[in-house]
């Protein structure tokens, strides 16, 4: 059975495809359009739908069933005639319950702003909603109900829109905050995205000056609800008042600090709604979802400090997720059997590309590239030597981020590798921390609480005697946003890292999103050569092939290993020039040098003994007196085999 789940809301639309409980594919619409959020994609053109039906090659009236999440813009949905619709925060419930490895779990769903709804109480926009699961079934027994939406995204039919921020919701506080400090996105005068995981990255520079006055807005009831006055701008005043008068004397002290408070108490009311969860289910499993579930900090401390046993965050927290929950609840809604427990799911719904899109990518006058079976030893080795690489392989992983098939990656150990990527790749504010993906087996080793984290969404302290040896992944205040990798969920990224630390001694890379800042993470092979050719990267991975820029790092090494031929001309053939006079674009080059057969055979071995490569090439011999670049070629070839 064929379920079709399109979700987001006014932006994050995405859309996937479950099969016998099983996700085939899912993408979101930004990987695809290229527009970040997919704000400002055409959706009439379904293209994350399409992308799915092309990806399993079938055609929409092979769908069984289309579910959609009840806020979705309708554009999304253009021309499906029979479809289900259900509650969003339902449907961010069954994104983070239904792929657990749990047969119960309570459930916590915490964002900006969802479905408008009306109980026997009040109507309001749901902004925490509290559910348990058992077995296939979801109960969302108790919802925080915000009031004082924006009436003006108000449709005829009763739909509010994310347009409509409440009253009650700790999106958007963190909302408010964010945009003060100047972290939006997409700002028109009437909406702004807010970029919330800035403010996260900003607060522990900061301290707790203005945590009294910031706190003063948020108020907690034993029944799970929370009070947050918001939309009378009451708490947008005392900000810019904050500003006014305090960041002309310190702007970044300033803005730490308030970004400081917003955090601790997100934190802090995270924990307030977790132990009223755990007081009414007494479950021994969480699942949480939501915007405000990507904040990973929070997640590390409810992990660390709330009485549940474990903890399930899937990759896509936010609205994008939805779609994977619309799938399944149709999936389940149908089925007779019982839910299935997955142990560990695979991040990886993207489609895979074949070989001959690949090479189309690769055709660029600008890039030379090198296919080798040893590329895991060779593209360790490079990460060793200081280098900046970008890994794209097999199909995309779901959600905001990078997991190891579309990611870049870096040396942990080198202390200025941080401020290299911000400033040199992703062209971002020098403040924000970049995460390690470290082998599972070697959590305990260099965190302080070991356990599970699969896809990013925590952030734990790294133990004090580790943090020089991986200076660049821990953030101000000691702690990092781990990635923990497993052979049987991350397959060749495992590999990878394996290598590296056969090579240094190091269990962790450096990973990051595989792209710019204002641009979604690469999807198509083309999508990582423009990137490769515009950035800092400076070797590009895709699959097995290893990736040189022309005018970049190719040509760096091309030019070292001139220099090392010329000191080994000098040094065999006792050449009374420096080696600078050397001219290997002469014609006559063998000839000016007194190169013959012997002298040309010790410079073979030599070469052998400098690259530490085995010459199986009978034909070099010729190189030396005829064309050095097949010579320098070769050489390359061979150290990336090596």
């Amino acid at each position: 059975m064929k379920v079709l789940g399109l979700g987001g809301s006014d932006h994050d639309i995405s859309s996937c495809i479950v099969d016998e409980g099983i996700i085939k594919v899912a993408i979101e619409d930004e990987r695809v359009s290229r527009c970040k959020y997919a704000i400002g994609s055409n959706l009439l053109l379904g293209k994350s739908r399409k992308y799915c039906y092309k990806a399993l090659d079938i055609k929409g009236v092979e769908i069984d069933k289309v579910v959609i999440d009840d806020i979705l813009v309708e554009t999304a949905y253009f021309g499906i005639k029979e479809y289900e619709k259900i509650n969003h925060h339902l449907a961010h419930a069954s994104s983070c319950y239904y792929p657990s490895p749990f047969s119960e779990a309570a459930i916590l769903v915490v964002d900006n702003a969802g479905s408008l709804i009306k109980n026997d109480k009040k109507q309001g926009i749901q902004t925490i909603s509290y559910g348990i699961g058992e077995n296939k079934d979801i109960n969302l027994f108790n919802s925080v109900l915000g009031s004082n939406w924006n009436t003006s995204s108000l449709k005829v039919n009763g739909k509010a829109y994310q347009l409509g921020d409440c009253d009650d919701s700790l999106g958007h506080f963190y909302k408010i905050v964010s945009g003060c400090l100047g972290f939006k996105f997409h700002d028109n005068g009437n909406f702004y995205f807010p970029e919330a995981g800035k403010t996260m990255g900003l607060a522990p520079y900061g301290d707790n000056r203005y945590y009294r006055e910031m706190s003063r807005f948020v108020s907690y009831h034993d029944n799970g609800y929370i009070e947050m006055h918001l939309c009378d701008e009451k708490l947008k005043k005392t900000i810019e008042d904050i500003l006014e008068n305090d960041a002309p004397k310190d702007d970044f002290a300033c803005k730490a600090s308030i970004a400081w408070a917003a955090q601790k108490i997100i934190e802090e009311s995270l924990l307030v709604c977790g132990e009223y969860l755990y007081r009414e289910t007494k479950s021994k499993n969480l699942c949480l979802a939501g915007g405000v579930a990507l904040n990973c900090v929070a997640n590390g401390i409810l992990k660390q400090k709330l009485p549940f046993d474990d903890i399930y965050l899937f990759p896509a927290c936010g609205d994008n997720g939805t779609a994977i929950g619309c799938a399944y609840y149709g999936y389940y809604k149908k089925f007779d059997g019982d839910k299935k427990c997955n142990k560990a799911i695979s991040p990886y719904f993207g489609r895979e590309y074949s070989d001959k899109e690949i090479d189309e990518a690769l055709n660029n006058s600008d890039l030379i590239n090198v296919t080798t079976s040893k590329y895991l030893a060779s593209t360790a080795k490079y990460i060793k030597k200081g280098k900046i690489i970008g890994w794209y392989q097999g199909g995309a992983e779901f959600g905001p981020r990078a997991l190891g098939h579309r990611s870049i990656l870096g040396d942990p150990r080198n202390k200025d590798m941080k401020d290299i990527l911000n400033y040199r790749v992703k062209f971002r504010e020098g403040f924000r921390p970049f995460a390690p993906s470290i082998l599972r087996e070697e959590m305990n080793h260099y965190f302080s609480y070991d356990t599970e984290s699969p896809y990013m969404l925590m952030a734990f302290e790294v133990k004090k005697d580790k943090r020089h040896l991986i200076p660049s992944v821990v953030h101000i205040d000691g702690t990092a946003r781990v990635q923990t990798v497993t052979k049987e969920a991350n397959g060749v990224y495992y590999d990878l890292i394996c290598e590296f630390n056969k090579q240094t001694g190091i269990p962790i890379l450096i990973n990051t999103s595989f792209n710019i800042k204002g641009e979604p993470i690469v999807e198509t092979p083309k999508d990582a050569v423009c990137c490769f050719l515009k950035t800092g990267i400076d070797i590009l991975v895709i699959g097995n092939k290893m990736v040189f820029k022309k005018k970049g790092d190719f040509i760096m090494e091309r030019e070292e290993i001139l220099e090392k031929l010329k000191e080994i001309f000098v040094r065999v053939c006792e050449l009374d020039i420096p080696k600078e006079e050397i001219d290997f674009e002469d014609d006559n080059f063998a000839e000016a040098y007194g190169i013959n057969s012997i002298s040309a055979l010790e410079i073979l071995l030599e070469i052998e003994q400098e690259f530490d490569i085995e010459i199986d090439d009978d034909d070099l011999e010729e190189s030396l007196v005829t064309d050095i670049n097949v010579l320098v070629d070769y050489i390359i070839s061979k150290r990336c085999n090596a």
